[in-house]
């Protein structure tokens, strides 16, 4: 049985974790949510931003996927207000 998780962490990693993360693995190179795998093994980089998890991929998958919900529920709003 899972238990329920806090709406600040995704798998029990911070949110500004997660996000300074996925700008670090920007700026090292990543084009895809793949390639931020190489910065989740890159222990050096870990050490250096204090990151006690460093998030790979299914994490920012899941924590971006939250923003399409919200945008989609917002285009149908729209879309409702301009009909009526």
């Amino acid at each position: 049985m899972k238990t329920c998780q806090n709406q600040d962490q995704i798998e029990g990693i911070v949110l500004p974790t997660i996000i300074e993360a996925f700008i670090t693995s920007i700026w090292c190179g990543a084009n895809r949510f793949l390639h931020t795998e190489v910065t989740r093994h890159d222990t050096v980089l870990g050490n250096m931003f204090d990151w006690q998890n460093t998030p790979g991929q299914d994490v920012y998958k899941r924590f971006f996927a939250k923003f399409n919900v919200i945008i989609r529920i917002w285009l149908k709003l729209m879309r409702r207000m301009w009909v009526w």
